[in-house]
């Protein structure tokens, strides 16, 4: 999408902090149990669905020799590549509400409780627009430095947590059948699409990104099986009492070095939302450029902020709009159609587009 290369670690550094901010601010629901056993499982499911779904990418990156989604079927087919575009735009705008919609929860129910935040909302808004006006690649090595104060917070939360595990949380798996698991844990796993970034931004990443994407995921699954151990050792049943179970961990520890560190923790997830928020921005005001070229450059990421500040806004005065917003079905469509379904088409574009060219080699 620009000219800017950044390593595959410094990109994937930055899906890593998006999916564990994602991890932490993962609200507790009747469809998945984060309190039993069985969720330290959940992990191990998502990682095997992620190098599942990734295929497609892969394919796509070898056929168009790592051209990024946009250009590549743009060369082929113009008007395709502009539904594309308007596709990617609508469903990550989804997920950018979604994303500010959690965060003005997590604010007003966990750090300042019974205050409204829109304001705080709409200021972290204002800042990843301003953002997002930078390349990938200076947020992606910014996320570096991110990394290193998330992997502190998750160590911290974690090692505070570990003298309030108890045996007793811990029941037998699948203790209500294994359909009942992998229901749980596909609906756990579509909470985290942020693949689907790497078909966008193919160009842009030098190095190998099936290596890359391997220790990605061996590592993010790492770390959530070791938050949700956690979860479900300091917790257990009382874990569906929390609206933020993961957060929640970071209570019962005992720090004494940091009396203050839910503050402090909090902060950082903060920082790392902007750097989640300002990528989504990134996207959908990139693909708005792809469709109409000649606007200028800056236009589509100032309309995006406004737009965006509107309907949360607007979310953040009801409690129903959330719930529609963060609704089960809504969250596994958008990954189905980001994840497995754009690729998926992208990719059957470009073979068949390559297919006809070599039939007419051979007809002429």
């Amino acid at each position: 999408m620009t000219e800017n290369k950044v390593t595959t670690g410094q990109f994937y550094s930055l899906l890593y902090i998006c999916a564990v901010v994602a991890a932490f601010m993962f609200v507790s629901t009747t469809v998945v149990d984060l309190g039993s056993t069985d969720a330290i499982l959940f992990p191990t499911v998502f990682g095997l669905l992620s190098l599942i779904t990734i295929i497609p990418t892969f394919i796509f990156s070898k056929k168009t020799d790592g051209v990024s989604v946009l250009p590549a079927t743009r060369e082929r087919n113009k008007l395709f590549s502009n539904v594309l575009a308007g596709c990617y735009s609508v469903l990550v705008f989804v997920l950018l509400l979604r994303t500010l919609a959690r965060l003005d929860l997590f604010v007003s129910s966990e750090i300042f409780p019974e205050n409204t935040m829109t304001f705080l909302i709409v200021s972290i808004v204002i800042v990843s627009s301003g953002l997002s006006l930078l390349d990938i690649g200076a947020l992606s090595r910014a996320s570096t430095i991110f990394l290193i104060l998330v992997t502190l917070s998750v160590s911290v939360v974690v090692t505070s947590a570990f003298s309030n595990i108890e045996t007793i949380n811990f029941v037998p798996f699948f203790m209500n059948g294994e359909e009942n698991f992998f229901k749980q844990a596909l609906a756990y796993s579509v909470f985290f699409p942020e693949s689907a970034c790497l078909i966008l931004f193919l160009s842009n990443i030098k190095g190998d990104i099936k290596k890359g994407y391997l220790v990605y995921i061996i590592l993010l699954v790492l770390s959530l099986t070791i938050v949700s151990f956690t979860v479900v050792g300091a917790l257990g049943e009382f874990c569906n009492t929390q609206l933020f179970p993961a957060f929640a961990i970071s209570s019962v520890g005992e720090f004494r070095v940091l009396e203050r560190f839910e503050s402090i923790q909090s902060s950082v997830w903060t920082v790392c939302i902007v750097a989640k928020t300002t990528l989504q921005i990134m996207i959908i005001s990139n693909c708005i450029r792809h469709i109409f070229p000649k606007i200028k450059w800056w236009t589509p990421n100032v309309l995006v902020g406004i737009v965006a500040t509107a309907f949360i806004i607007y979310i953040s005065n009801g409690v129903t709009r959330f719930s529609f917003m963060s609704s089960q079905i809504w969250v596994t469509v958008t990954y189905i159609l980001l994840v497995v379904a754009l690729p998926l088409v992208a990719l059957l574009s470009v073979l068949k587009k390559k297919r006809g060219k070599e039939l007419a080699k051979e007809n002429n």
